[in-house]
């Protein structure tokens, strides 16, 4: 996927592509990942699902010991988040399905040196976040703040692309010319102005005794692991030292959303049930699991894992069995996430799949302009928040936004008329 200098020069989604059109009889597909810049779809595990590449997994969950045992042990609206068209065609340990929560990274030390209560940064992003600049104001404090070219992770709306939310009236709109983000911007932005707030893309900070925290995101993090302390070598850092930090989540959804990845059949195996069944084993399996994730060279504290070689849980992992990241996640957490997949309801644009055809090309334009935002704010080159999202919107809409809103609107139309909303 990437030239001599690891540039990236194409996607896993083409790869696996061109696989299929060399015919490629391979047993397990992970769905993997979007690449922006590259890929013109916005779920991916719904793109190998349109391509054919992955085997419808009905008869298998139904008709197999296997198959039923998993089926068992997920909710009922985990296999919703997988259906597609009344098909599941695939199994997801990472729990896809969970909103990736927004949250703060704390300074343990000055936290509890200056006994700062964590409940006072609950509430919306916007009006968390001034909060925070205040009191970094008051002490001489620094707090970095980006990512703000994912605002589905500062908002609980749903999320049809990276900036296309669907708004109280059940319409797409364009995230960014909202209130919310107007408010936001301008927060982070006086924030700048008032020497608190760093760019960490383009600024960083050296004095980890004046450094409050910065902006993170964890799975499902504000239910699975609000205000947990971690170790100081997974806490805060600055280029020379780190910390102890706390996790706070001011907000985090409770609803169960469209997955975008899964573990799959290829629909072109010759040995379909026994990859049916390698899966059901690996997902089920707590020591197989882990063993896959994390390989061999670990240490067990506090029922958590601290594995010391080189380790990957992308793909196979079950976020409900495997063993919690020591320092960095909630002993409990296994506990947590399936509590989650089990009590939250459904969002409402749950089975709801955006054709990308007809705008192919408007997307890649404002995937383009979409990648700049991290860069380009907060800087001292707009005096406000405002300022910036005006040229930021006036870049997008000329890259074609119009045209990918229209696309949305016309097909959730279409979706509404056929499917029952009300979960």
């Amino acid at each position: 996927m990437v030239d001599d200098n690891s540039n990236f020069i194409t996607s896993y989604a083409q790869l696996s592509s061109d696989a299929f059109d060399n015919g490629e009889k391979f047993d397990i597909i992970d769905t993997g990942l979007k690449y922006q810049g590259f890929d013109t779809f916005y779920n991916p595990y719904q793109n190998c699902v349109n391509n054919n590449f992955l085997e419808p997994l009905n008869t298998y969950l139904e008709n197999t010991e296997c198959g039923k045992k998993i089926y068992a042990e997920m909710s009922t609206n985990y296999w919703k988040s997988l259906m597609i068209n009344g098909k599941i065609y695939g199994i997801d340990g990472s729990l896809s399905c969970l909103k990736e929560d927004l949250g703060y990274e704390l300074n343990a030390d000055l936290v509890d040196k200056n006994s700062i209560d964590l409940d006072d940064f609950l509430g919306k992003y916007d009006t968390s976040l001034q909060k925070v600049i205040d009191l970094c104001k008051s002490r001489g404090w620094k707090f970095t703040a980006g990512m703000h070219g994912f605002m589905q992770l500062y908002s609980n709306y749903d999320f049809i692309t990276d900036n296309i939310c669907i708004d109280d009236n059940g319409h797409a709109v364009n995230i960014y010319e909202t209130d919310y983000a107007k408010n936001l911007f301008n927060t982070i932005s006086d924030g700048f102005t008032n020497d608190v707030i760093v760019n960490p893309v383009n600024d960083n900070i050296n004095d980890i005794d004046t450094y409050f925290g910065s902006i993170n995101s964890t799975l499902c993090g504000g239910y699975t692991n609000n205000k947990f302390k971690t170790s100081q070598e997974y806490g805060l850092q600055t280029s020379y030292a780190s910390t102890e930090s706390y996790t706070i989540y001011p907000q985090y959804s409770n609803k169960i959303y469209t997955s975008s990845k899964a573990l799959g059949i290829c629909a072109l195996s010759d040995n379909k049930y026994l990859a049916f069944d390698a899966i059901c084993e690996v997902m089920t399996n707590k020591e197989l699991n882990d063993l896959l994730c994390f390989g061999t060279d670990y240490d067990i504290i506090n029922g958590c894992i601290k594995p010391y070689g080189y380790y990957n849980t992308m793909g196979v992992e079950n976020r409900l069995i495997r063993y919690p990241f020591y320092g960095v996640n909630d002993p409990n957490s296994n506990e947590k996430y399936h509590e989650a997949i089990t009590d939250f309801k459904l969002s409402k644009s749950v089975g709801f799949c955006f054709d990308t055809t007809n705008v192919s090309d408007k997307i890649l334009a404002v995937d383009k302009v979409l990648k700049t935002i991290d860069s380009d704010f907060p800087s001292k080159e707009y005096k406000t928040g405002k300022e910036y999202l005006d040229k930021l919107n006036d870049d997008l809409n000329s890259a074609g936004l119009q045209d990918i809103l229209d696309e949305v609107n016309r097909q959730l139309e279409e979706y509404n008329e056929t499917h029952n909303t009300d979960n």
